[in-house]
């Protein structure tokens, strides 16, 4: 994480939509951690649509670009250290109900969290655990859905590698991500039909033009 904060200031840029999701809006950007978006962050403002959602650590680019929601469903406690810095006051958080008493345990008011059901992947589950939860992304475009957004433009949804770029990114993916990322993308083309079903679409960044 050092690596990437040194080359910023940690001075996080304001929501542009501060009262979405109560005032809707059509069409919401959603930024993940993937290589194609870390390398084309030059270009995010000039082709961001509506309120933007940044997932996990692509919170990292709110010194750039305007973040209206923090979303993730992991423990926050696994994020909160380093990624607190640069989430501006008055950015939301969307995150899974279960993880609401750990957002005041940090802190945080939980008047500026909007939440969803925890989804478990139970074909993963062990003896001890329920298994594991659905990665962050996919809540996110089941709850745009529901506020009625029309379009999602997707960047950095690369499902490739694994790491975070900037810090410790590699092309290749170990065997673990092999099997996540198969997973992801089979759960991302679930969710373009149901998107296309509702009269909807999601819009995947196209990391030749560095457009979405």
């Amino acid at each position: 994480m050092a690596a990437m904060l040194a080359a910023e200031t940690l001075v996080s840029r304001p929501p542009d939509y501060p009262s979405w999701p109560e005032r809707p809006e059509p069409v919401a950007t959603v930024i993940c951690e993937g290589p194609s978006a870390h390398g084309g962050r030059q270009h995010l403002l000039a082709h961001l649509a509506g309120p933007v959602v940044a997932v996990n650590r692509a919170i990292a680019y709110s010194t750039t670009t305007p973040i209206d929601f923090w979303a993730t469903t992991d423990d926050p406690r696994m994020l909160w250290d380093d990624y607190s810095p640069l989430l501006h006051e008055g950015t939301r958080i969307f995150s899974t109900v279960n993880n609401l008493l750990i957002w005041k345990d940090l802190g945080v008011d939980i008047g500026r969290v909007y939440h969803w059901p925890a989804t478990y992947m139970t074909e993963f589950a062990t003896e001890e655990e329920s298994g594991p939860l659905i990665p962050t992304l996919f809540p996110v475009l089941a709850w745009l859905l529901r506020q009625g957004t029309k379009e999602v433009r997707l960047l950095g949804a690369d499902m490739i590698g694994s790491g975070t770029p900037g810090i410790d990114y590699e092309p290749v993916a170990d065997e673990g991500h092999e099997m996540r990322w198969a997973v992801e993308r089979a759960m991302l083309a679930a969710c373009m039909r149901k998107y296309r079903l509702t009269g909807a679409r999601i819009r995947r960044w196209n990391r030749s033009k560095r457009r979405p």
